[in-house]
């Protein structure tokens, strides 16, 4: 769909100073720097360096996810627990993941990226070496809500940051689609990882290669020059937040389209849970072909 629109978009006679976006802003945001930002009417030249940052904060959720799968039945031997209670770590994840995206971005909008994104990054690397420790089912669980956080924090600042440095519908569309494109590569990727991890090392190098991305990521910030507090910003408020939820929950045709995701989720995520245990314990399916 983005590629479409793009083409769409690439078709369309733009008359000389103007801009393919209608609601695209007429001077570039302060944030961006001048190798980055664009000539009125021209689509944003798109850095690598850039968007390697970008890819790196999209790809911590899922790695976070996934990464860790191959290892649960031997995590589970390792602290005598159920494979519920193992399960129950990746449903603690999500549901600290779930709450805290809600509040990212207006808290991004208002105390500025680069900050949530310094406190998200180090969440997430501190809770990732804390279960890399972990000598309980209780204190990974801890972490990993923790971790949920960070990563939250980490990846809709992420996509904010695509709004603040490609004003332009063009430029825009195709980093989103560069950037889908590693998320959807991620849970491909990392169960194969993880398994050759869980193989060779163990199942604590999953969260030491955690904490390994996310201090890549805290560096690879510097890239990303501090964006002032923009004026007219979301209020970053309970009674906020509330009316924006009245208003979204009020949409009926946005009602549907989430909750077909969120069923589409669901199955997914019930597969992740407890596919390493019924493959690896029922069917004797090697870690090297797990992934």
């Amino acid at each position: 769909l983005s590629m479409t629109r793009s083409r769409a978009e690439e078709e369309k006679k733009v008359p000389p100073g103007a801009s393919a976006d209608p609601d695209a802003p007429t001077q570039p945001l302060s944030a961006v720097p001048d190798d980055v930002a664009p000539a009125p009417g021209a689509p944003v030249r798109i850095p690598v360096q850039l968007t390697a940052t970008l890819a790196l904060l999209t790809s911590v959720a899922p790695i976070t996810t996934e990464l860790y799968t191959p290892s649960l039945p031997s995590m589970a031997d390792f602290f005598d627990a159920s494979m519920g209670d193992m399960q129950a770590t990746i449903s603690y994840m999500l549901v600290t993941f779930a709450i805290a995206q809600l509040l990212a971005g207006s808290l991004s909008d208002a105390l500025g990226r680069k900050p949530v994104l310094a406190v998200g990054l180090g969440l997430y690397t501190l809770a990732s070496l804390s279960s890399a420790l972990a000598n309980s089912v209780a204190q990974l669980q801890l972490q990993r809500s923790v971790q949920g956080v960070g990563s939250a924090l980490a990846m809709v600042t992420g996509q904010a940051l695509v709004r603040d440095y490609f004003p332009d519908t063009l430029s825009r569309e195709r980093v989103t689609g560069r950037l889908a494109s590693v998320r959807a590569s991620c849970p491909l990727l990392a169960p194969i990882v993880g398994s050759y991890l869980q193989l060779w090392f163990g199942w604590r190098s999953c969260f030491v290669t955690m904490a390994i991305l996310g201090c890549i990521t805290l560096a690879a910030m510097r890239i990303i020059p501090a964006a002032p507090v923009k004026e007219g910003a979301p209020e970053a408020s309970l009674e906020a937040f509330s009316r924006t939820a009245r208003l979204l929950l009020s949409d009926r045709r946005y009602v549907m389209y989430s909750g077909a995701d969120t069923l589409n989720f669901c199955g997914f995520l019930a597969f992740v849970t407890t596919a390493s245990y019924v493959l690896q314990r029922h069917y004797a399916v090697p870690l090297t072909q797990f992934g």
